[in-house]
């Protein structure tokens, strides 16, 4: 006897008529698609909690990624107000204090929210304004790997100073010629690139093969001298050389860089010490440039070779 399934007479129906027989529906089949509607209910408040969770004042949810370059961004401009109003012959941002030293601390913390390259230049130019060298050599090579085509002129300049004033002449030399093959023709960067082309000439080798470069491609300072004649070429060299790499002795002395400042003094004596201050004419005097305490320190820790950056 059937105790289960469809009717008989809806049985024999189906055998007639050749159509598929219905089956009855399990008891526990009954269940579980109740428990699978409860617990499909079930999520569906669950997201809606999640939903709520993640709104703030009607504001739906953003990813880490958004919060954070929206902050990077206040940031920028926060910074780049400081920098406006700044003072740049200011010192205080040696002190840790005064408006070009907050705009670095700004863009020190957005660099580390946001990896945007236009970012990336303001740090690196605003790094150069806070005289933190490091800071611009970090961010000028990251810029030079990941953006290239964000390394402008004047970041490729602030990127060889930096390298310059903490002791590493080649790599400098070897940034501004880039940076002067980049520059625009005739325009004051291409001038001045052109001028630490000549100084990195020395620093990286001696003091005819910088004058042979000055004299084949004269700063426009230059140029306004008769080059032909040698007393004025030798002069004119000796006197920018000596200008700037006491502007590097300057820098690392107000840093307390001792092994950076040792090795442009060493530079400063090689010029002395080659006899070329008989051509020195006006400017800056080697006396003043080597007296007073950092020579002092320079003759009891000679140092020959600087600590890799």
């Amino acid at each position: 006897m059937i105790t289960s399934g469809p009717p008989l007479f809806t049985l024999c129906l189906c055998l007639l008529t050749g159509t598929a027989i219905p089956q009855a529906s399990h008891p526990h089949d009954t269940a579980r698609n109740g428990n699978e509607a409860a617990l499909s209910a079930t999520h569906v408040k669950a997201s809606r909690v999640v939903d709520i969770k993640y709104q703030v004042q009607g504001t739906p949810y953003e990813p880490i990624w958004t919060r954070n370059a929206k902050l990077a961004d206040k940031l920028q401009l926060e910074a780049a107000q400081l920098r406006k109003g700044a003072d740049r012959k200011s010192r205080e941002h040696l002190l840790g204090r005064g408006p070009l030293f907050e705009a670095w601390q700004k863009l020190t913390e957005a660099v580390q929210l946001s990896d945007d390259p236009f970012l990336l230049r303001d740090f690196c130019d605003s790094s150069f304004d806070a005289e933190r060298y490091r800071d611009v050599v970090w961010s000028a090579r990251k810029m030079s790997e990941e953006s290239n085509w964000a390394l402008n002129i004047s970041a490729r300049f602030e990127w060889g100073f930096s390298l310059a004033v903490l002791g590493d002449y080649e790599g400098a030399a070897k940034i501004i010629q880039e940076g002067l093959e980049k520059a625009p023709k005739d325009d004051d960067w291409s001038d001045y690139f052109r001028e630490w082309t000549i100084i990195f000439t020395y620093l990286t080798k001696d003091f005819f093969t910088a004058r042979e470069e000055a004299r084949k491609h004269p700063t426009k300072e230059l140029a306004k001298m008769n080059l032909n004649v040698g007393a004025n070429l030798n002069g004119g060299v000796w006197n920018l050389l000596a200008k700037r790499i006491h502007h590097l002795i300057d820098k690392a002395e107000s840093h307390k860089m001792q092994y950076q400042l040792l090795s442009h003094l060493s530079q400063m004596h090689r010029l002395i010490r080659d006899g070329l201050e008989g051509y020195r004419g006006g400017g800056v005097s080697a006396s003043t440039v080597i007296e007073g305490a950092p020579i002092t320190l320079y003759d009891v820790f000679p140092v020959s070779v600087s600590p890799r950056l």
